[in-house]
């Protein structure tokens, strides 16, 4: 996946420079700049003290399904039954196992970009075509594509693992019209809005039948999800969530800060973002690429951001910056930006 590997290319490059002594501000990888809550962590702790250490299900502790049902009924506004519910290691394992369910060889993909590479490296894995659609900044990336499937009956699996993360809108998921028992798949995780990256939990709501197929793919491929990580999943749903709020309310002020900074360097062009913690400027009018770029920050400002072009070719003209910073260090890449290209 170009991205994975450009990110960790940028971060081992802004690493040597700070072994020769030089300060990098990082902007480079996408991870909450916040640790588990308390109570998450606790409940993982106590997990492994009540020895839940052994095996599961394939598709998840009971527990934690039950707790996903009344998270989506109250999150999206339907109940799935509890035969769609499938638990996984992380929310890749769920975008790879729903398309392998869903694709066979020579089948057309159709997925946005920029976007999250994933999509297309599972694509090109599974022998299919990729059929990109272009998002334009003009329309401030987004697309509405929930009736057309239903039209051309077409499936959808709806990666919806910002769902908590909006500012100043709510979250609209495409499952809701058929409720994922046609044609679309839910998936959704814990690793952003309660900050368990390292927890690798996610699940999927799926048709019941594709759900089975899941399950198999999981048995075979990584047997289940820790036990403990699972519980933690299971106070995450349903303990105290002021975190969340606490935690979006700080994004917003980076937010606007990185945004009306970088707005103010010539050249450079940012829409607000409507959710997740990444701003996008249009770098085009400085006249480098987005890798070049990317590069001249890096070297000459000491910022470690992305090339659109990571997240597909339509992503040229872009950069992605994680503003996953503090306040103090947004200013400072501000100001040096600035700096670098005057």
């Amino acid at each position: 996946m170009k991205w994975q590997i450009l990110a960790f290319e940028v971060l081992g490059k802004a690493q040597a420079l700070e072994r020769q002594g030089k300060n990098i501000i990082h902007f480079e990888i996408g991870e909450p700049d916040m640790e588990t809550p308390e109570n998450i962590a606790r409940a993982g702790i106590q997990a492994i003290k009540n020895k839940k250490t052994h095996y599961t299900p394939s598709n998840g502790i009971l527990e934690l399904r039950k707790a996903v049902q009344d998270e989506v009924e109250k999150t999206r506004g339907y109940r799935p039954e509890l035969e769609q519910v499938v638990i996984t290691p992380g929310l890749k394992p769920g975008i790879f196992f729903s398309m392998l369910a869903i694709v066979d060889p020579g089948d057309e993909v159709i997925y946005q970009d920029p976007g999250y590479p994933t999509y297309g490296s599972v694509t090109s894995f599974l022998g299919a075509k990729k059929v990109l659609v272009p998002l334009l900044e003009e329309n401030e990336f987004r697309e509405e594509i929930s009736e057309l499937a239903e039209k051309y009956d077409i499936f959808i699996v709806s990666d919806e693992i910002y769902s908590k993360m909006t500012y100043e809108t709510d979250h609209f998921t495409l499952t809701k019209r058929d409720e994922a028992k046609e044609r679309t798949v839910l998936l959704d995780g814990f690793s952003k809005y309660f900050a368990m990256t390292g927890w690798r939990l996610g699940y999927m709501i799926a048709p019941v039948q594709m759900a089975e197929r899941l399950q198999n793919f999981l048995v075979s491929a990584v047997s289940c999800t820790a036990d403990f990580t699972q519980w933690a999943g299971v106070e995450a749903l349903t303990g105290n969530q002021s975190f969340i709020g606490q935690m979006m309310k700080r994004f917003k002020e980076k937010r606007d800060k990185i945004v009306k900074g970088l707005n103010t360097i010539p050249g450079f062009s940012c829409l607000f973002p409507r959710g997740a913690f990444y701003a996008f400027p249009n770098i085009k009018e400085t006249g480098l690429t987005s890798e070049e770029c990317a590069e001249h920050l890096l070297y000459n400002a000491g910022v470690a951001c992305l090339p659109g072009t990571a997240f597909g070719p339509y992503g040229e003209g872009y950069l992605r910056f994680s503003y996953a910073n503090t306040l103090e260090n947004i200013d400072l890449a501000i100001e040096r930006i600035k700096e670098s290209f005057s």
